[in-house]
């Protein structure tokens, strides 16, 4: 009997190691947002974060697929990975 209870206990571990992380220091707390105004803004917010995350990433796999990490003129002199935020940056400066 004790053998039983050990192997349900080990079984459970992966999904009680998933709640604790998901209840942990960068866990996401409720928003209450009184106004549909509000709502649009936090959802803005929430796309164009995603939407430079996904920039990125696109340029990042891009560089993979020809072999390269870094791109020249994000920085001034040298070549630099790049973040959403120099890709974004590049492409105003180019406009």
């Amino acid at each position: 009997m004790p053998n039983k209870c050990c192997a349900t206990t080990k079984a459970r571990k992966p999904s009680s190691a998933a709640i604790r992380r998901s209840k942990g220091p960068l866990a996401v707390t409720s928003l209450y947002l009184k106004s549909d105004r509000h709502i649009n803004a936090l959802i803005t917010v929430i796309c164009l974060a995603l939407l430079t995350c996904l920039i990125e990433h696109q340029v990042r796999l891009a560089l993979a697929a020809r072999g390269q990490a870094r791109v020249d003129g994000l920085y001034v002199g040298r070549p630099a990975v790049p973040t959403g935020k120099l890709v974004l940056d590049a492409l105003t400066a180019s406009g």
